[in-house]
């Protein structure tokens, strides 16, 4: 879709007034950002104790949705592997912003060396060391003709079943909001996550980790393309 189209679509969804405002809030995002990297204080947030820096990137404008928190913690996740380790990424995402080697699984993404298949019928001929899925399976069953709020963590209980039994990875991050099947999983207690945490976006569009998200934050900001509540963990073969 071209920039033009996509503007069009836009105006014709939320109105003038609506991309109005989010041009405005866009711009103070940006301008906040980079006033901050001039200063020496790149704005960051903390996963699993550590502080990290957010992600800055011209393709899909990362400082301005939950991409800033994923690709850090991917980028992180990814470091831990070997070159030579056997990889799945659902999603065409990473290529975006760094070189990979990993497979890559995406329904509906054209791009060289993606593999166009629906995610219940990945397999893989050998145990995987790691896979990851960046704002991906929210859309399983729900973004689809006939809506199954069962499919995403079904989908993630059969990727699970492919990792290597001992050493085996898997990194999940999904805005919360979308799809009320895989929220309800992934809120409840019994997930079986080795590590996890839950970001919430305020009115200054800052992240803060949270033990668990009041009701109305769990919505996704559909006209602002961006998460208002972000489920990030990691998870070992079932």
């Amino acid at each position: 879709m071209s920039s033009a189209t996509e503007l069009r679509s836009y105006v014709n969804e939320y109105g003038v007034t609506t991309l109005a405002a989010n041009l405005s809030r866009r711009t103070a995002q940006h301008g906040r950002y980079r006033l901050a990297q001039a200063r020496g204080k790149n704005p960051g947030f903390k996963y699993q104790g550590k502080q990290m820096d957010f992600f800055w990137h011209p393709y899909n404008r990362t400082w301005l949705s939950e991409r800033a928190l994923e690709i850090p913690i991917a980028q992180q996740f990814l470091a831990r592997f070997p070159e030579d380790a056997h990889g799945l990424e659902i999603g065409n995402v990473m290529a975006h912003y760094q070189p990979i080697t990993h497979r890559v699984v995406d329904k509906y993404e054209r791009a060289p060396g993606v593999e166009n298949i629906d995610v219940v019928e990945v397999e893989s001929a050998e145990p995987l060391d790691f896979i990851l899925a960046i704002s991906t399976i929210e859309h399983v069953g729900w973004d689809e003709p006939h809506k199954d709020p069962s499919k995403a963590p079904a989908a993630l209980a059969r990727l699970r079943s492919l990792l290597h039994p001992e050493r085996g990875r898997f990194l999940l991050t999904a805005p919360l909001g979308h799809n009320p099947g895989l929220d309800a999983w992934l809120l409840q207690g019994d997930h079986g996550a080795l590590c996890s945490e839950i970001y919430v976006r305020d009115h200054k569009d800052r992240w803060t980790s949270v033990d668990q998200p009041e009701p109305h934050q769990i919505r996704y900001h559909y006209d602002l393309r961006s998460a208002g509540c972000l489920w990030v963990g990691e998870f070992a073969r079932d």
